[in-house]
């Protein structure tokens, strides 16, 4: 999104790069094994605060039309951190707190666990740098399905992101995934994989490269105008 603005404010686009957070190959070894292909109970997860920016206004509209259409559907919020359980609930209408899972506070390494009982992950957030929840609910085989804001198409393909603030549309399409089983579990073997793209060790290796090839350009630059004789310094 900043890439397509900038080029549409006139910047060159071959002195731009684009180079996203990462999830590390340690943190990412911690979700090896995890298997969730035959959970029993369809269970949609969501990892980060619960806040408006983050989804809160669409999450029991999401909730309500997900558990009319899914017989025993489960929702486990992660992370609220500063919302307390009941401040949690309080969202929601009480018929529906019982398909609810709240665990506002949790260890990093207690997360894939708490993933790998979950069927498929939502990302309803309106404004987010990147998402690396997205990249931990992947590497747990969970497809995510998001709104298509800025962060989370660099990581899913179109048909895993909806209009931002569509809770109809993210509800529906989380309801297609759960009753297609042969589906969900193609996107479950894709999702396994995806993360492996964003390695941070590969992106900070990257990064390094193309400060490398930037420095080098400006020596060059430097040792230009010395041989020049000038005193004076490029603009650029």
């Amino acid at each position: 999104h900043d890439l397509i603005e900038l080029k549409q404010r006139g910047f060159e686009q071959n002195k731009i790069i684009v180079q996203p957070f990462g999830i590390s190959t340690k943190r990412l070894s911690e979700f090896e094994g995890i298997s969730n292909f035959n959970n029993p109970t369809p269970r949609v997860a969501f990892v980060g605060t619960f806040d408006v920016r983050k989804g809160a206004s669409e999450f029991p509209k999401i909730v309500q039309i997900v558990s009319e259409n899914i017989n025993g559907v489960k929702f486990r919020l992660l992370g609220a951190r500063y919302r307390s359980k009941s401040e949690v609930l309080s969202y929601f209408p009480p018929k529906f707190h019982d398909n609810l899972e709240i665990i506002p506070n949790f260890e990093p390494r207690e997360l894939p666990l708490l993933l790998s009982e979950c069927t498929i992950g939502i990302f309803p957030s309106h404004v987010e740098g990147f998402g690396i929840a997205i990249l931990e609910m992947l590497a747990a085989s969970l497809p995510v399905i998001a709104y298509d804001a800025p962060g989370p198409p660099m990581m899913l393909p179109q048909e895993l992101l909806v209009k931002r603030g569509d809770a109809n549309a993210l509800a529906t399409r989380t309801i297609e995934l759960l009753k297609n089983k042969t589906e969900l579990d193609r996107l479950k073997q894709w999702a396994k994989l995806r993360p492996r793209q964003f390695l941070w060790e590969d992106i900070a290796r990257e990064t390094c490269i193309e400060y490398q090839k930037r420095i080098e350009i400006l020596r060059n630059i430097d040792k230009k105008w010395i041989a020049q004789g000038s005193n004076l310094r490029p603009a650029d």
